[in-house]
């Protein structure tokens, strides 16, 4: 009988077998065990989940999988490590498959947690699966983020790492007061990105990380200098997106897009990666994919993609047929200048002696609509507002948030700001634009080629399938693969975008 106490409450389970030399049956009896032990743990902690950082425990069945799955069972011996490891069902299940799997007698678990009550649920249950095998456990009650500095200083290194970290907002004053650039860790926005950067730096040669994550880090701005890392530095070799965003963590309330990722430390060239998509493991959709169909070749944003259909196929290898970039078109992308609730004092609801002020509200997919009074249209012009005003060239206005359910992801409107337009123009900070660099003005037919093709289905079924949120950063429109500008042109003159699907 093994008795588990979590925050004052007693549970008890029969545990018929603690002899690690046991049947199929008794083997499933532990698995079954460890998420059990999650179950609970999930119970007790709801109400202090804000303690928790948003801190959300892994399903057995994703647990079973990692273990039997994705950890390289090949190697002689094992240094593993479990970040966040709240009860240690993750550590506990891959402790186990290794000791079952391997001939190694000479293997290490270390689980790091941060919260002093699942630490001792960690301990009984590491000791009750892992004592009499070849897998010897220890845990850290620490902060992930300061241990890892102790690992680094004393060279610790391991050969699997698995992780389902906590999603937090990270601030940059928490990020300074570490030291981290000392250790090549630039600054990431979630606890989670933080923590995959710092545990990417412990691997062993050779050595694999797992980690399940939100898909956020995949594209975005600010998640950049952390896909860069992977990389230019690491090979991925296993993506796993889950279908449904509610349904396989509904027990926590998980609401993002989540997905499985190894990643490892090797020198070879990257091919392919195996791409998997579902719910049930069983039942998944699981392809070989190329990897310049994941990460672009060209794309300096290094967004990851994720396609796991024959569909996506078709509107990557279409995507990709175009070779150009705004870079390459002599372009860029800005985010409107206007903040409204930092500019309340120079907004007006009157054109007199005013500039156009272009908002989220007025822009639709055929024409500016100017029919809501509750909008302030117009800007005041001084010398507080000189340097928002949109220069004397064609841009290319659109919409930066969109329903993945809208048949259009994108609108875009031609603003023609060239010398013979009056009226001084400025977009605020919900709408994006895209203008030519100094010296090399956006002229108009270039202008309404680039927007044919934003509002293109093509542009709307890449968005909806490979951006992973509901929000266009300008960086999204930098990596966003071009046809060359004669082709953009030729599009302006004729009108009309083809694309057979």
């Amino acid at each position: 009988m093994l008795v588990l106490n979590f925050n004052g409450l007693l549970y008890t389970m029969n545990m018929k077998c603690i002899n690690k030399k046991v049947s199929i049956n008794n083997r499933m009896n532990e698995f079954e065990l460890i998420d059990n032990v999650r179950l609970m743990a999930s119970v007790s902690v709801r109400n202090k989940r804000q303690k928790l950082n948003e801190q959300y425990f892994t399903p057995g069945f994703v647990t079973n999988y990692v273990a039997h799955n994705l950890i390289d069972l090949a190697r002689a011996s094992y240094n593993i490590l479990d970040v966040a490891a709240g009860v240690g069902n993750i550590g506990a299940a891959v402790g186990l498959v290794v000791s079952q799997q391997t001939a190694s007698t000479a293997n290490q678990l270390h689980a790091v947690e941060i919260d002093p009550d699942l630490v001792k649920e960690c301990e009984t249950l590491l000791s009750s699966v892992l004592n009499g095998t070849s897998v010897e456990h220890k845990i850290y009650n620490r902060d992930f983020l300061e241990l890892f500095c102790d690992f680094k200083r004393n060279d610790l290194r391991f050969t699997s790492i698995v992780m389902n970290p906590p999603y937090k907002k990270f601030t940059r004053k928490d990020y300074d007061s570490l030291n981290l650039t000392q250790y090549n860790i630039e600054y990431s926005p979630n606890l989670y990105s933080l923590m995959m950067s710092c545990a990417l730096e412990l691997l062993s040669d050779n050595g694999e990380l797992i980690a399940i994550v939100p898909r956020s880090f995949c594209s975005g701005t600010l998640f950049h200098a952390f896909r860069k890392k992977i990389v230019k530095q690491f090979r991925i070799s296993f993506i796993h997106l889950f279908e449904s965003r509610t349904k396989v963590f509904a027990f926590d309330g998980v609401q993002q897009e989540t997905i499985i990722i190894k990643i490892e430390k090797r020198n070879c060239e990257n091919k392919t990666i195996i791409i998997s998509y579902g719910d049930d493991f069983d039942k998944a959709i699981v392809n070989n994919r190329s990897y310049t169909s994941v990460v672009f070749p060209n794309d300096n944003q290094h967004v990851i993609h994720i396609p796991y259909s024959e569909v996506d196929e078709c509107v990557l290898n279409k995507i990709l047929s175009y070779k150009s970039s705004l870079d390459e078109l002599g372009l860029k992308v800005s985010t409107g200048k206007v903040v409204d609730f930092r500019n309340k004092q120079h907004l007006a609801s009157k054109k007199e002696n005013n500039g156009l002020l272009f908002c989220k509200e007025n822009l639709g997919r055929d024409l500016f609509i100017f029919a809501s009074n509750r909008v302030q249209n117009f800007i005041k012009i001084n010398e507080s507002t000189a340097n928002k005003f949109l220069d004397k060239q064609c841009h290319v206005v659109m919409n930066r948030m969109f329903f993945k359910e809208s048949d259009n992801v994108i609108s875009a409107q031609v603003v023609d700001c060239s010398n013979d337009c009056k009226t001084s123009i400025a977009v605020e900070n919900h709408l994006n634009y895209i203008s030519g660099i100094e010296g090399s003005p956006l002229d108009f037919h270039l202008a309404l080629g680039i927007k044919l093709y934003l509002e293109s289905k093509l542009v709307s079924d890449y968005f909806k399938r490979f951006l992973g949120s509901t929000q266009i950063n300008a960086a999204d429109i930098k990596s966003l693969p071009f046809p060359s500008k004669e082709e953009l042109i030729q599009l302006g003159q004729k009108g009309e975008f083809e694309y057979d699907e």
